[in-house]
């Protein structure tokens, strides 16, 4: 499965202009903006799930056009987060998780959802559910993302969308309906990276940005620091999202959010 990993935006970019420089971190590394893997859950430079470019491709020209911004002709749903629950996995069941779901084929993680209901319950979502947890799968496209503004909805205690979180997560589902026609990729990511940084795609999702300048805390709350206390590769930044939303860990997202800030 593919994974997106978080990069630097429109979006992220004029919401870290509003927080505390100390406060959380929503502006992505620069390795985070490099990253040939897709957008907001990554594979390292070394994972040999990331494919190669392909040498000749006579289609290169009509996938380029396809993949390029278009209006957003579908509506974009809220989908409220799932409650946090930290006792449905345990920390080996969190690894498994990410062995099996991030990690494995389609079939793996299905058998591992079969096996750990109570985890997976919380843990594993699909873009179908009326309710997404802390992992979102697009079995569609084949492509996976962490839910960041469910996180914020959920750690700030928000009921709808017209809220930070909302604003994260409708515009992540606006950068992935203005590009659909990245999907599904087929080599490396650099046309579906072209189409979210074109200025078309800025304009096409800008109420969304608008919505996360207002609704967002101006210097940040110790409740949504662990929404982006990330930094490494996808997998662990899951493992991390996953602890804190379905596991017992002790508090140490606001903690890792500062760190990514010095």
């Amino acid at each position: 499965m593919k994974h997106q990993q978080a990069r630097i935006s429109s979006f992220s970019i004029s919401v870290a202009a509003v927080v505390s420089a100390n406060a959380i971190l929503f502006a992505c590394s620069s390795s985070d903006s490099v990253s040939p893997a897709p957008v907001e859950a990554g594979v390292e430079a070394g994972s040999t799930q990331r494919d190669a470019p392909a040498a000749n491709d006579s289609a290169s020209d009509d996938a380029a056009v396809s993949c390029s911004p278009h209006a957003v002709t579908t509506t974009l749903t809220w989908h409220p987060p799932r409650a946090f629950n930290p006792s449905a996995c345990t920390a080996s069941e969190v690894d498994g998780f990410i062995q099996s779901c991030l990690l494995g084929s389609r079939a793996v993680c299905d058998a591992f959802r079969k096996q750990n209901p109570g985890c997976a319950a919380c843990a594993y979502s699909t873009t179908d559910d009326p309710e997404w947890g802390p992992v979102v799968d697009n079995r569609t496209t084949d492509w996976v993302q962490l839910n960041k503004g469910g996180c914020i909805a959920a750690a700030s205690g928000e009921i709808d969308e017209k809220g930070c979180g909302g604003s994260w997560e409708l515009h992540d589902q606006c950068l992935n309906e203005t590009c659909s026609g990245c999907f599904p990729l087929k080599t490396d990511t650099k046309a579906l990276f072209a189409c979210e940084d074109d200025p078309q795609t800025d304009t096409i999702c800008a109420a969304y940005v608008a919505q996360g300048s207002v609704k967002c805390p101006k210097g940040g709350t110790p409740s949504i620091a662990k929404c982006f206390a990330m930094g490494g590769s996808f997998e662990a930044n899951a493992s991390t999202y996953v602890t804190f939303w379905c596991s017992t860990v002790p508090d140490a997202g606001a903690d890792a959010g500062d760190a990514a800030t010095d």
